[in-house]
């Protein structure tokens, strides 16, 4: 499956699938079904805070993740797949 059979795969209609994208997804969906937090994906993903911010946006609108406030740490937010992310996730991988 080449990248781009992959990054049409989130949602042929919606445009602004990047590289960064898939990143992102592929660094959430390896934790699935735990959360991972926003802080880890800046630092393991080397990418900037706004970058990810901005696919986490996307991703969010598109329904594949779900972003909650910690409950020890309010400040902290964690990333999970919903049901619609988690099925995308086993088909690409």
């Amino acid at each position: 499956m080449t990248i781009k059979t992959i990054l049409e795969a989130f949602n042929p209609r919606v445009k602004g699938h990047t590289l960064n994208t898939l990143l992102v997804f592929e660094k959430i969906g390896g934790f699935s079904p735990e959360p991972v937090f926003q802080t880890d994906l800046v630092l393991n993903l080397e990418l900037s805070k706004s970058i990810i911010s901005d696919q986490l946006k996307l991703l969010t609108e598109l329904g594949y993740i779900v972003k909650e406030t910690n409950p020890y740490n309010r400040r902290e937010q964690l990333i999970k797949l919903r049901p619609s992310g988690l099925d995308l996730w086993n088909q690409i991988t």
